[in-house]
């Protein structure tokens, strides 16, 4: 396939590491990094790259490995996640969304181990919206799987399956009724992330009805 030849960057994991570590380090920003751990309320280290820096950086990679397979996407990804750098995480999401058509269904328990150790929102929302919603989006099936998420003890794996609707339903899309039956014992949670999620469904037009909407 095209570009195979014109690959510069080797795909084993490590070197795909080595190549965000250097890209990330290089504009790094010690204020940056002290902000960002601080807003976060994070363990994870920093080096303060911004996040386009950090999209730009996953972005070359991708155009350079365009016939990337699903098995070397796994392998760099979860490399990337035995880290515990923050924007070295962030690349393995950010590759996850460019390489969306190599992901299936059977992924979705893989992913949700990047939620239940993401231990952030920014993260957790990047996966659940963004990674995780492609693949529910194009799987009716995979739907099934999210009323086991609402029920987990994992209050981030509770809001992912608040949120891997988010973009469908805010374009009218979606299953609706699944994401009223799952809102709705969720209603009264005192877990902040669990109501920032349903408020970020009502803003996108499905929350707000939740109450009216929820079985009886």
């Amino acid at each position: 396939m095209a570009g195979r030849g014109r690959r510069l960057t080797p795909t084993t994991p490590a070197a795909v590491r080595r190549f965000f570590e250097r890209r990330y380090r290089d504009a790094r920003s010690p204020e940056r990094a002290a902000a960002g751990k601080a807003y976060l309320k994070s363990d994870l280290r920093f080096y303060g790259t911004t996040v386009p820096e950090i999209r730009r950086a996953a972005n070359d990679f991708a155009r350079e490995h365009r016939d990337l397979s699903r098995a070397e996407l796994r392998r760099i990804v979860d490399e990337l996640w035995s880290t515990d750098v923050y924007e070295l995480r962030s690349a393995g999401i950010a590759l996850l969304s460019r390489h969306a058509d190599l992901l299936e269904e059977r992924d979705l328990p893989w992913l949700l181990g990047f939620v239940r150790r993401s231990k952030t929102w920014a993260h957790v929302d990047w996966l659940a919206a963004d990674v995780i919603g492609g693949v529910v989006g194009e799987s009716r099936s995979a739907l099934r799987r999210l009323p086991a998420w609402a029920r987990d003890e994992n209050f981030w794996v509770r809001r992912t399956a608040l949120l891997a609707q988010l973009r469908q339903l805010s374009h009218e899309a979606g299953d609706f009724a699944l994401f009223a039956r799952l809102a709705s014992p969720m209603l009264h949670e005192r877990e902040f992330f669990i109501r920032k999620a349903l408020g970020e469904q009502e803003t996108a037009g499905a929350g707000l009805r939740v109450p009216a909407r929820a079985p009886r």
